[in-house]
Order: C-alpha cells, then sequence, then structure tokens
C-alpha cells in the first residue's frame, strides 16, 4: 500500500508540474482602458464577407473596430468600455483565445441588425467608445452602407458569364478612396475551377479607376463550363474627424463568392 501510495504521489505531482506548465504557456490577456490606447490607431473597419455556402444578404456587411499599435496584441477591453455607431449599440467580441494565439478584443455591428439603414442617403456617421473616464470619437463619410463592387446581375442558382463579354462592376458609395492609398485599395476577380483551387481566370485593378468601375474583360478563349468567381477588393473611408486615439483610419474590405457557368460567345 506504501508503495502505490508513493506511486499515486508521483504521478500526482507529475500531473502538477504538467499542468502548470500548459498554464505558463497560456497567453496573458492584459485588461486595457482607453487611456491605454491613446497611443495607438483606432481602426473602424467596414467588412463584407459572403460564400457559396452561406450568401449574404444586402445588409450583410458589419462595423468591426480595433486598435493597432497598443501595448499588446492580446488584450481585452475594461468591463466599462462600451461603443457605440451612429447611437446603435456595438457588441463585445472576445476573439479567439488558445494556447498558442490569442486576439484582441473588438466591437462589432451587424448592418442586418438595423434594417432602416437601408436606402438612407449620404450620411455622417459617428463611432464612440467611452469607459466614464475618456472618449474616443471618429467621424466617418457613409459608413453604415455596404461598400464594393456591384453589377445588376439575374438572381439565378449560378451566374452566367459569357466567355469574351466584359463585366462592369461599380463601387459603391463614390464617396471611399483609392487613388491617395493604392497598396490598401484593390479589387481582383478570379474564377476556379469547381471543386479545386486551380484558377481558370483572373483580373486584378490596383488601384481602381477614378470612374470608380472595375472592368473585367473575360478573354474569347476562356474555357466553357461549371466555375466559382470569387470578388476581393479594398478602399478606405473618409475619416472626418479623429479625438481621442493617436489616429483612425477605416479601411473598407469585400470579398464574395459565388457559382458561375461560363458560356462559348
Amino acid at each position: 500500500m506504501k508503495t502505490l501510495g508513493r506511486k499515486a504521489l508521483r504521478l500526482l505531482g507529475g500531473a502538477i508540474v504538467l499542468g502548470g506548465v500548459a498554464c505558463a504557456e497560456l497567453p496573458e490577456q492584459p485588461v486595457l482602458h482607453l487611456s491605454d490606447l491613446k497611443a495607438a490607431t483606432m481602426q473602424v473597419a467596414f467588412i463584407y464577407e459572403a460564400d457559396v455556402v452561406v450568401p449574404s444578404d444586402r445588409l450583410g456587411g458589419r462595423v468591426e473596430v480595433t486598435f493597432l499599435g497598443a501595448p499588446t496584441d492580446c488584450y481585452t477591453f475594461a468591463s466599462d468600455v462600451r461603443a457605440t455607431v451612429a447611437g446603435y449599440e456595438m457588441t463585445r467580441d472576445p476573439g479567439e483565445w488558445t494556447r498558442e494565439s490569442c486576439g484582441a478584443t473588438s466591437f462589432r455591428f451587424q448592418l442586418s441588425q438595423a434594417p432602416e439603414l437601408s436606402g438612407r442617403g449620404p450620411s455622417q456617421d459617428v463611432v464612440e467608445l467611452s469607459d466614464g473616464q475618456d472618449v474616443f470619437r471618429a467621424t466617418l463619410q457613409d459608413l453604415l452602407v455596404n461598400h464594393g463592387p456591384s453589377r445588376l446581375e439575374v438572381r439565378l442558382p449560378s451566374s452566367p458569364l459569357e466567355a469574351g463579354e466584359t463585366l462592369v462592376y461599380d463601387w459603391k458609395p463614390g464617396t471611399d478612396l483609392f487613388g491617395d492609398a493604392p497598396d490598401a485599395s484593390h479589387a481582383t476577380f478570379t474564377l476556379l475551377e469547381k471543386g479545386s483551387q486551380l484558377t481558370r481566370f483572373q483580373h486584378t485593378e490596383r488601384p481602381l479607376t477614378s470612374d470608380l468601375k472595375f472592368e473585367v474583360p473575360l478573354p474569347a478563349s476562356l474555357r466553357t463550363g461549371e466555375v466559382v468567381g470569387h470578388l476581393d477588393a479594398a478602399s478606405r473611408i473618409p475619416v472626418l474627424s479623429c479625438e481621442g486615439p493617436a489616429a483612425c483610419e477605416a479601411p473598407a474590405r469585400f470579398r464574395r463568392a459565388f457559382p458561375a457557368t461560363v458560356s462559348a460567345p
């Protein structure tokens, strides 16, 4: 019994040591107030994502607030920090947290939460963070509308494309910025083989032209058949004012996948 007892104690001790090592490897996640982020850049991003399996609706985009240049890449906001956009409450997202990595907390707002935003005219939208002591505030031009390329398409299970035609996408809204930040502004159209990642065709424009039109010339020799189309685009939203943090920026990112069928000209 004594021998078994000693073995059990050794096993228990080993488990405690291993547990301690595992716990020591967990990334720390400091709690930050707004005062800790005054030297950082507040990033107010508009993100639209839709894929073949889960298509997005007209109001499928979201606004996401994060900070670049924070004291650490892995942090959470203090419990009294709250965020609003145009008066709407934003939801706190804790970010991914695993033994290997830790993502910073963000604030998010889905446009689908406010369908009354659809169809409104030009607007100056205010994003505000506060914690009872400090206030961060950014005013942005036309933030709460979907940003990205669009074109009139027949609503079918598979978008019809014709080899040799030129697809014309209009970028909306027209207030977005491109030419002054070519590295952060682009539009890419890609056709992949259905069921694989082999590229059948790709066209990129960086940055977009001043008329905010993304023209995609499909070659006449493009092989016909079923494909999966991908649109990947980015622009910048004008920041009209920024109070509190060292700087504010507002990137817009658009990603959409859709089934398509290429026919002969």
